[in-house]
């Protein structure tokens, strides 16, 4: 009685500390949304990584290398769950100031304040069948550049614009 007594203790201390456990993503199955995990040198079955999805869906896969909590409620790591776990060495926080957001992808940086949206990337691509910018001022290409006329306005030299794109379109 007293062997099966520590024997179900020592199950209870096992269950309980694999219930989180730190590791690092050895391999990503980014197409089954699984996640292989080196654990104090222990490679875990294919796991589940944590993710909003519902009527809003996010798909970030994790990185190899990158930090992961094993979640396992019952303590069976088998039957756990992948969660992102913090910054590291290799992957560094992007930004330190708070109140502000910034995600990077490689290249790919947005930014936000709070009061203002910034895209930085080597090329941007919007995809719709009608985009429409509102805005009390719009600059192309930069800031301070001259202003651009529109099929109607009066040009300073007097003549009037009587052609113009078919694609790019402007209301007062």
């Amino acid at each position: 009685m007293l062997h099966d007594l520590m024997h179900r203790i020592e199950e209870l201390e096992r269950r309980l500390a694999n219930m989180v456990r730190m590791g690092r993503v050895v391999r990503v199955d980014a197409a089954r949304g699984l996640v292989k995990l080196d654990v104090a040198g222990l490679e875990t079955d294919w796991l589940p990584w944590m993710t909003q999805a519902g009527e809003i869906n996010v798909f970030v896969p994790p990185s190899e290398g990158q930090q992961m909590m094993l979640i396992s409620p019952s303590g069976e790591p088998g039957q756990g769950w992948a969660a992102p776990a913090g910054f590291s060495t290799q992957f560094a926080q992007p930004h330190n100031q708070a109140g502000e957001m910034k995600t990077v992808h490689g290249a790919v940086e947005i930014f936000s304040d709070g009061n203002e949206l910034r895209v930085r990337a080597e090329s941007a691509k919007v995809e719709a069948d009608t985009a429409l910018v509102k805005a009390q001022r719009v600059d192309l290409g930069d800031a301070g550049g001259p202003a651009v006329a529109r099929v109607g306005d009066s040009v300073s030299c007097g003549a009037v614009i009587t052609s113009g794109s078919g694609r790019v379109f402007a209301a007062d």
